[in-house]
């Protein structure tokens, strides 16, 4: 075993094991490191030894003690192992329940022409905004159907009223956090897929779709009116992608996602990081945009997902994203103001926040 790895060991045990990822040390190195230390301490006591052995004696308290912590030290080392395997194992399972969402939607796109929406027709009890095509379909058939591969193994469906609700016209609302699935429940006949194929539905997911891609809603907000917008201003509907035609940047422009919600994913360049990294609330509240991707549910994380994290530092953490490509990978949150959301879209120099 080298020096620098006994001094990364030494750093360790002294930090009671709260170092970085640069300071950890294999198992390996670790046994072969405490069977020195055993050697050692025998050469060293090699007097004493002998006169316990002549007199019966077992192991020093001291001796045991270093024993003891060289056992903790190896469970510790083989539990953290184990997490970080766990994670990962998790992460490629989430990427492929991505990858399957999104080739199943694009399949469905593609058969319609490459239509993402059709306009004209006001917004009503079958999701009249898509005008019947096979989006409104996929999306009503399809969307938040936990066995069709949309809930992550690193969020899975919360107990009832264990996370956030919100109540509206359109249904109960439970939103997602970093570690658990939005969860929808609504009323007969009234969203377009919680009543379009039968009475109201019972969805859950942990992933939510770019809703650049075919923006659905009707005459109410087409230009020229662009001051009119929802909520808080996702924008108008020029920058929403009407066909497959109309995405420019394939490779860039993102299709599903880890997500805390069903819908309302408008990123804009503008938008403010989440503070919360746990649930994907700004200070204010919730907002319909980038936060409600700006959730550390893969990649390097903190142990414990802050509450309350200044837009000022780096955000840690990173989501699985599919591409309009098709391709699918791990997006650091730091990386997603450089993705094509919409077709206006300009990637800022820096991420709102940023000093």
């Amino acid at each position: 075993m080298s020096c620098s790895a006994s001094t990364r060991f030494l750093t360790a045990f002294e930090k009671g094991l709260g170092c970085d990822s640069s300071s950890r040390i294999s198992p390996l190195e670790v046994a072969d490191f405490a069977v020195k230390i055993w050697s050692a301490m025998q050469r060293d006591h090699a007097d004493m030894r002998d006169l316990r052995e002549r007199g019966g004696a077992g192991l020093t308290l001291l001796e045991l003690l270093v024993v003891v912590a060289i056992i903790a030290i190896l469970a510790s080392l083989l539990l953290m192992g184990l997490a970080s395997a766990k994670a990962k194992a998790h992460a490629i399972h989430c990427r492929s329940n991505v990858r399957q969402i999104s080739l199943s939607w694009a399949i469905a796109v593609d058969d319609d022409s490459g239509k993402l929406g059709a306009y004209g027709v006001s917004f009503g009890t079958e999701g009249e905004g898509f005008q019947g095509n096979a989006m409104q379909d996929w999306m009503a058939k399809h969307y938040g159907k936990p066995a069709e591969g949309w809930i992550c193994p690193a969020a899975q469906v919360p107990p009832p009223d264990n996370e956030p609700l919100l109540y509206s016209i359109f249904g109960r609302f439970q939103l997602g956090t970093v570690s658990s699935a939005w969860h929808v429940t609504g009323p007969d006949g009234y969203w377009w897929f919680l009543g379009r194929d039968g009475p109201g539905q019972d969805r859950a997911g942990s992933y939510g779709k770019n809703d650049w891609l075919g923006y659905w809603w009707g005459p109410g907000w087409e230009p020229p009116h662009a001051a009119n917008v929802i909520w808080e201003g996702p924008g108008p509907l020029s920058r929403s992608f009407l066909s497959s035609s109309s995405v420019q940047r394939p490779s860039e422009t993102p299709v599903f996602s880890d997500a805390v919600y069903v819908w309302a994913i408008f990123p804009r360049a503008t938008d403010r990081p989440a503070t919360d990294l746990q649930t994907g609330r700004l200070a204010d509240g919730y907002a319909p945009g980038m936060s409600l991707l700006n959730i550390p549910r893969h990649g390097s994380r903190p142990y414990r997902v802050p509450r309350s994290y200044p837009s000022d530092q780096i955000l840690p953490g990173a989501i699985n994203v599919s591409f309009f490509d098709g391709h699918v990978e791990a997006v650091r949150l730091e990386r997603l103001w450089q993705l094509s959301w919409h077709r206006d879209y300009k990637p800022p120099a820096k991420r709102p926040g940023l000093p």
